[in-house]
């Protein structure tokens, strides 16, 4: 990838997370007396999630900042072993201590109003369902209800109940897992 714009779609399409190295990172550092200079724009750790909160959080960012950690602290080592020697100059006292760092951004964020609204939504649909199946048999089904041991039907209507509460709740549980951000598009 050529940007961190770039990887930042690619994580936000395709991905989990990724870290992304600056670019002339090393040119950067080696002009230690830019005051300008932002260690922490050195690396950018990359997360999606929206992909998956449960997932995101308890597995994949602390990979990735557990894996950006050691990149920054072997890196800090390298440096302070470079200024010792004399190959570098000490350009200030911040730079020698800290000459990267990383930031965290999270590309498609979990929303967190999509999570009570799912199963609120899946209720109201299956009651909804439940009422205008009770009056559909109410009222166009009076000379079925005459002839079948009511016992049939209830059993009947509330299986039929069941298997679309079931389909409800995957379809909202499904929508809910899918959703990947406010920028997720289909492309």
């Amino acid at each position: 990838m050529s940007s961190l714009y770039e990887a930042s779609e690619f994580v936000r399409k395709h991905g989990w997370g990724a870290i992304v190295i600056a670019p002339r990172l090393s040119d950067q550092i080696a002009s230690t007396n830019n005051v300008y200079y932002d260690p922490r724009s050195a690396l950018t750790v990359l997360v999606s999630s929206g992909r998956n909160f449960l997932v995101s959080g308890k597995f994949v960012q602390p990979t990735l900042d557990a894996t950006a950690r050691q990149v920054v602290q072997v890196f800090t080592a390298q440096h302070i072993m470079a200024i010792r020697s004399g190959q570098q100059p000490l350009g200030s006292a911040l730079m020698a201590v800290t000459p990267i760092g990383y930031t965290t951004k999270d590309v498609a964020p979990f929303s967190l109003g999509i999570a009570p609204v799912a199963p609120i939504f899946t209720l109201f649909a299956t009651i909804a369902c439940t009422l205008a199946a009770q009056v559909l048999v109410k009222t166009s089904a009076q000379e079925l209800h005459r002839r079948v041991h009511h016992i049939h039907l209830t059993f009947i209507f509330h299986g039929l109940m069941l298997l679309w509460s079931t389909i409800l709740a995957l379809y909202s549980t499904l929508a809910f897992l899918a959703f990947r951000g406010p920028k997720h598009d289909a492309s």
